[in-house]
């Protein structure tokens, strides 16, 4: 702003200390909101219960060595073969995170999880995986 001085004190005595964009305030008034915090319980028990079938098949794989489901929205693994479980998953358009090479996570991999349709494709996917062609 570009005022006389005594308007720019006016100014700064009414002005936030740390102004807010408009977007972001509506943002944060959304989030709150019950219908939007309703969801949002909905979308946190899905990927509960989704993470917990993903684990249980990952379990289940002769190739995994062990698993970590941690609280959040993915599950870390070791496998046999970190680089060559990345590749074939790429090779049938599936991603996941190599962390191979990373301090204590050599052969680890992260599987994130998705909506039901999306991880029965994953499990039905890595059923496959290492099995005779």
């Amino acid at each position: 702003v570009i005022a006389n001085p005594a308007v720019i004190d006016l100014l700064r005595r009414v002005m936030a200390p740390y102004p807010l964009a408009v977007p972001a305030v509506s943002a944060a008034m959304r989030v709150t909101d019950e219908s939007v915090r309703r969801q949002q319980r909905v979308m946190i028990s899905e990927v509960i219960e989704q993470k917990s079938v993903l684990l249980d098949c990952l379990e289940h794989q002769p190739w995994v060595l062990a698993s970590w489901p941690g609280e959040a929205n993915f599950i870390l693994a070791r496998v046999k073969d970190a680089a060559g479980l990345t590749a074939w998953c790429e090779q049938h358009d599936i991603r996941i995170r190599n962390f191979d090479g990373q301090p204590m996570l050599d052969d680890c991999v992260r599987f994130s999880i998705g909506s039901s349709e999306e991880n029965r494709a994953l499990m039905k996917a890595l059923e496959t995986y290492g099995a005779p062609a």
